[in-house]
């Protein structure tokens, strides 16, 4: 049959890529490029150009496990180059960060550990708590306020450690965190494998050129170069046996199936037309979302005052929010940064390139959502992928999302069995 995609993000074009050769497929992108969080950014420094990753970047094969396979089999995963995960957590105004994890053995700079003392004790239990949280298989419905209010710790603590370290992974303001699913808003805490020794930090891996060679790649597999941007579908029209999808581009597609790979409320807005739409329709406008606008600069703006504190992932907190810069150091060689700049002040000239995103706030609102969603999946002639659909926003939940509608669409897929094969997966 035809399977008419529409969103060209990393969940729209796995899917594709898993259909092609089962199916006929065609990938429709409102914007002009493919890929959707996944953005490339080319900077010089010192006179040499360096592409890299404006939005998502670290990956972990033990974490993202259909994610690292489809790396192998797009044949990148050679490429990979280990980016350790330290981590600090810092208040803004304090002369000392609250947290500061090991980051390597050869760290080439004097480097503090800060992990002891009464904030060390209380982010530890909270750790600690997250992992038996995952262990133990814990509801995603039970919000975060219920899990760090059991914690012994003082008001401080819980909201300048616990909540704005959650609030960061998310871009919301940390008087929003309490309401965040708890398993969603911890998983990643509770989950990085540790590293090899304790004065190592996890290792994670990094693409070099950036994860838009995995689009790149994805799109080059679908036949016929059947994958259009700036085709913003405008119309979903039942026809048939099958549906009308009328783009912004003036084109028309007569397909089969469709699915739906494109952001929630966006996809609410297609469906809502649809007679018997009305309860997915609600269920997609649960997922709410946070702004987040992403600044590349050289200067170390919001690094901590002293290097011995640098890690990867710094955390600062401030004025209600709880902001993250990436040290791109350790993976790039240079002193490079990524912060989130939403809610910071930064002189346009100190901007190397700027790029907004809105990134998923797991609630128990969410999780519901998905519930009413899942059962629904491909009956009408319509499926739904994307990250919100599985787990936390990652590369490996939107690969996962594909990997359901593939699993309900071309059950014998070739690819799907390779992406499958051999490997550990979460649900």
């Amino acid at each position: 049959m035809r399977v008419g995609i529409v969103g060209g993000g990393v969940a729209g074009l796995t899917t594709a890529w898993l259909l092609a050769g089962t199916h006929d497929v065609v990938v429709l992108e409102a914007r002009g490029r493919l890929g959707g969080n996944v953005r490339d950014a080319d900077v010089e420094i010192d006179g040499a150009e360096l592409r890299i990753d404006a939005g998502a970047q670290h990956i972990s094969p033990e974490l993202f496990p259909r994610f690292a396979r489809l790396l192998e089999l797009l044949e990148l995963d050679g490429d990979l180059i280990p980016a350790p995960q330290s981590f600090t957590l810092a208040v803004e105004g304090m002369p000392r960060p609250l947290v500061v994890t090991p980051h390597t053995r050869a760290d080439g700079w004097p480097r503090e550990i800060v992990a002891d003392g009464p904030e060390g004790a209380a982010f530890v239990a909270f750790v600690t708590r997250a992992v038996e949280l995952e262990a133990q298989d814990a509801s995603w419905e039970i919000p975060l306020a219920d899990v760090v209010e059991a914690i012994p710790a003082t008001t401080e603590q819980r909201e300048q450690l616990m909540y704005a370290a959650c609030a960061a992974l998310v871009g919301c303001r940390v008087e929003e965190a309490p309401s965040l699913s708890a398993r969603g808003a911890t998983a990643l805490l509770a989950r990085v494998p540790p590293g090899t020794a304790p004065d190592e930090a996890p290792l994670w891996r990094n693409l070099p050129g950036g994860l838009g060679r995995v689009v790149v790649a994805l799109a080059d597999a679908v036949p016929n170069g059947d994958a259009r941007v700036g085709a913003p579908v405008a119309q979903i029209r039942a026809e048939g046996t099958g549906f009308a999808l009328r783009d912004g581009a003036g084109g028309a597609h007569q397909v089969d199936h469709v699915v739906l790979a494109l952001p929630p409320l966006a996809a609410a807005e297609l469906l809502d037309p649809l007679a018997g739409s009305g309860d997915l329709v609600d269920a997609l406008r649960a997922f709410r979302y946070a702004p987040v606008e992403i600044g590349i600069h050289r200067e170390p703006l919001f690094m901590p005052a002293r290097r011995a504190h640098w890690s990867t992932y710094n955390i600062s907190v401030h004025d209600g929010w709880s902001d993250v810069t990436i040290w791109l150091g350790p993976t790039h060689g240079v002193d490079l940064f990524k912060s989130w700049i939403a809610n910071r002040s930064v002189p346009d000239d100190e901007l190397l390139a700027r790029e907004a995103f809105e990134h998923l706030c797991v609630t128990p609102a969410a999780v519901r959502a998905r519930r009413t969603i899942a059962p629904r999946q491909a009956q009408g002639g319509i499926s739904f992928a994307g990250h919100h659909l599985v787990d936390v926003e990652s590369q490996e939940s939107a690969v996962a999302s594909a990997v359901e509608v593939a699993r309900r669409l071309a059950p014998a897929s070739p690819r799907l069995d390779a992406l499958l094969e051999g490997r550990a997966v979460r649900g």
